[in-house]
């Protein structure tokens, strides 16, 4: 069995999961995790302890990704299509593996990313999902797209987002840079998009929840660039479920869309 020096290879994979079979992304005791089946699958095909895998970012109880990205370290160069096709294999139907490559020794999928889009899609019709159950919000009040737009592009820029910080984030700073954020209808669908350099615990999620209120003719009294200066989580709207989230991408520092 190699010992924790000897894993000295380092690989990268892009994974996709379904949020709804995990507790989130990162290892917690007697749950089951996307870390904690990413680590043991790894393990069963590679027959050496995978511990720990390296996420860009960790995703909430319930939340997709479309494309995550993690590394780990192990001791011998794996034949990577069969890894692929291992791990994917293992855990159909919940997670698959998009993409895997050796990277450099001191790759880290956290450190090296730029920025990561993550989308919200909430199902605006009267009729409630049938295909997209659980992997969509339903709302069945017309939402008023125009304004949730113009109040998401408060976003862009670098703020302080304490007014959309959920009560047990534990980051040292509430400053995050938006690039990009806006909602679109695409059919029966309304869309929220926002890229940025990071981003705090519930923040997209909140983001969302205080938009449909914005989008059900609520907050007359407010904008959303005025809650950004409360500084309150009180100011802003509720927490969005969880299934509506998705993880699109991750850009690392080269500027390579994973």
């Amino acid at each position: 069995m190699a010992s924790a020096k000897e894993r000295s290879l380092n690989v990268r994979l892009v994974v996709e999961y379904h949020g709804g079979y995990f507790y989130g992304f990162q290892w917690q005791p007697n749950l089951k995790t996307v870390q904690s089946e990413l680590e043991r699958v790894l393990s069963v095909v590679l027959k050496e302890p995978i511990v720990p895998v390296y996420p860009s970012g960790r995703t909430d109880s319930g939340v997709h990704a479309r494309r995550q990205v993690i590394n780990f370290f192990c001791s011998e160069e794996p034949d990577l299509n069969k890894l692929i096709h291992a791990v994917s294999s293992l855990l159909k139907g919940e997670l698959g593996v998009l993409r895997a490559d050796i990277v450099p020794s001191n790759y880290n999928s956290r450190k090296s990313a730029r920025s990561k889009q993550y989308s919200y899609w909430i199902l605006n019709r009267r009729a409630p999902p049938t295909f997209h159950k659980g992997l969509a919000l339903h709302l069945s009040k017309a939402l008023d797209v125009e304004r949730m737009n113009k109040e998401a592009a408060s976003f862009v820029g670098k703020h302080d987002f304490s007014s959309f910080r959920g009560a047990n984030c534990s980051a040292e700073t509430t400053v995050r840079e938006i690039y990009k954020s806006a909602v679109k209808r695409e059919g029966d669908f309304v869309v929220f998009e926002i890229e940025g350099s990071g981003f705090l615990q519930h923040m997209v999620r909140i983001m969302t929840g205080t938009l449909i209120e914005f989008g059900n003719g609520n907050f007359q009294d407010r904008t959303m660039k005025e809650i950004l200066e409360t500084r309150k989580r009180s100011a802003a709207g509720p927490t969005a479920p969880a299934h509506g989230l998705y993880l699109d991408w991750v850009e690392t520092k080269e500027g390579e869309r994973l």
